[in-house]
């Protein structure tokens, strides 16, 4: 059958439908709903940005969304419209729909409102799928690129039977609930070691039987430098961690000098951006040898400490905070904490029994994030296949 997707239920044969959507859709535009007005009451509301975050609540003090769609329904949106950001940084972040799932949902501004013939939950899937990268190229702008609903009405789409519609629509939103399921699998886990750590760690902290330490007395600052000539592969350092430089934080072509020198750094190794702990960009080496920028503070991990007890110790939000309290300059984004004032703070340590079984218990929770989170992206590989396999 022609025009038909690659992937269809088997109990469907009729060709799909092609036509503009001005001919099965409506278009209005949302506003009137700010984030001052939020509140624990009140109508549903679906701010500009939060697609696809929790909805959250508009106070109902007289408040309305100026959502001009239909003379009878002039203020609220309805179950199974659609809506699109009317601009955004880049085209391919507002070429993205949500369907509204259900009635009397107030939106915020710069939002596109889509009442549609058709199945919702359908044609959004279909505009973020196989027409997603369509809509991009309509986008206008430079640092603010603009999608107008004059555009959206040209945008040819194709369905099949209403029946068909629902079928697909449904099929796909029980994808999004496992993938929405998984998710909080993920994020339950990570509250988990989260909270573990702070109680553990709070609980060494107001251990009187402990005696205080600086931590010079077990980490020690590696100052050992080597030019890039092939020795050691090039690193950078973030939040994610200790890894091969890639092209997003390649600025080899700002350096002048040919013979400078990086800063080098082995497994194990405390790494962490002076200017950067208050957006936590400090880790644990668990990549191997490699040079870095010469800006980076590198410690060596005394053999008196477990190295993973260790990494979850400086990482830990608690001691970020108080170490933060030695940060030293004028500029917010670039006030920095020394090494030698890192090294002079004094803490509390179980014995290396107590840190090898705490820490190998929070490496258990880790790896099954690990697993959860490549089970997610199973999820989301196969949800991007079938956007573009049940759609034409």
């Amino acid at each position: 059958t022609p025009n038909v997707p690659t992937l269809r239920f088997p109990d469907f044969s009729e060709e799909w439908r092609s036509t503009p959507m001005k001919n099965v859709c409506s278009f209005a535009k949302g506003y009137g709903i700010a984030k001052e007005n939020l509140s624990t009451e009140g109508n549903p509301c679906i701010l500009y940005g939060e697609l696809y975050t929790t909805y959250k609540t508009a106070i109902a003090k007289g408040i309305k969304s100026k959502t001009r769609l239909d003379p009878t329904d002039l203020f609220h949106s309805k179950a199974n419209d659609v809506i699109i950001p009317c601009s955004g940084e880049t085209a391919i972040d507002i070429a993205t729909s949500v369907c509204v799932p259900y009635d009397d949902v107030l939106l915020g501004g710069d939002l596109t409102v889509i009442r549609t013939k058709l199945n919702g939950a359908f044609l959004s899937n279909q505009l973020n799928g196989v027409r997603r990268k369509k809509i991009a190229t309509i986008a206008q702008g430079a640092s603010i690129v603009h999608l107008h609903a004059d555009e959206l009405k040209k945008i040819n789409i194709t369905y099949p039977t209403r029946e068909e519609q629902d079928k697909i629509a449904h099929f796909i939103d029980c994808l999004d609930e496992r993938i929405a399921t998984q998710n909080k699998i993920i994020e339950d886990l990570k509250i988990l070691k989260k909270e573990l750590c702070n109680r553990h760690f709070k609980s060494i902290h107001n251990d009187s039987m402990l005696e205080y330490i600086p931590l010079k007395r077990i980490l020690s600052e590696r100052k050992e430098y080597c030019e890039k000539d092939g020795t050691y592969t090039h690193g950078t350092l973030s939040k994610e961690g200790v890894a091969p430089k890639s092209e997003r934080y390649d600025r080899d072509f700002l350096v002048k000098k040919e013979d400078k020198k990086y800063k080098v750094t082995h497994y194990n190794d405390i790494c962490y951006n002076p200017a950067n702990l208050k957006f936590g960009v400090i880790c644990r080496n668990t990549y191997g040898d490699l040079i870095f920028s010469p800006i980076y503070v590198t410690f060596e991990i005394s053999n008196s400490v477990y190295p993973a007890y260790m990494e979850l110790f400086l990482t830990n939000a608690n001691f970020i905070g108080r170490i933060r309290r030695y940060e030293q300059g004028t500029v917010y984004e670039r006030m920095a904490v020394s090494p030698e004032d890192f090294l002079s703070y004094e803490t509390r340590m179980p014995a290396y029994e107590e840190q090898v079984k705490f820490a190998d218990k929070i490496q258990r929770i880790q790896e099954k994030i690990e697993l959860e989170s490549a089970i997610l992206d199973k999820y989301q590989s196969q949800r991007k296949y079938l956007l573009n396999a049940m759609f034409i």
